[in-house]
């Protein structure tokens, strides 16, 4: 797997996911996370902090898996990505 996903506590006390990409994220991967986080998914509605500098690149179709519009009426929580 290239990426990595845990919890952490923010500043302010909340819970919040740590992604952290490496190498060559794959549709596999993608479709994980977002396993994840889409509604139905143990960590929906948390915040996010994506790590990329590690992420060499990122397939097609891991592309459109992240670009996908959420479903309608989905909450989504803010999202910090650090690329560098």
């Amino acid at each position: 797997m290239a990426i990595d996903i845990s919890l952490f506590t923010l500043p302010c006390g909340v819970e919040a996911i740590k992604v952290i990409g490496e190498d060559e994220i794959t549709r596999e991967d993608a479709t994980l996370l977002m396993s994840k986080v889409d509604p139905g998914g143990s960590l929906y509605r948390l915040p996010m902090l994506v790590l990329g500098q590690e992420t060499r690149r990122l397939s097609l179709e891991a592309r459109n898996l992240f670009s996908k519009p959420p479903p309608e009426g989905t909450v989504r929580p803010w999202c910090a990505v650090v690329v560098t």
